[in-house]
């Protein structure tokens, strides 16, 4: 598994693990709960990346209006 950080549309930097592709795998998109690191699930990540190309990505701002409401 490897750490990324990825720059959004908005300039925010957002961490997600990935596993290495491999062609053959089908894909695994974990959502993370609103506050919670995919760091937590290190070690499940790496488990299913035995059988998935896995990535997982972290909810964010969810609690700010002035974001959501275009503010």
């Amino acid at each position: 598994m490897f750490l990324q950080t990825i720059e959004s549309f908005d300039g925010q930097e957002i961490h997600v693990f990935r596993s290495e592709f491999v062609a053959h795998k089908p894909f695994l998109i974990v959502v993370m709960p609103f506050g919670v690191y995919a760091e937590v699930g290190a070690a499940l990540f790496a488990v299913l990346s035995v059988h998935f190309n896995v990535l997982t990505w972290r909810s964010r701002q969810l609690v700010d209006t002035d974001v959501a409401l275009g503010y």
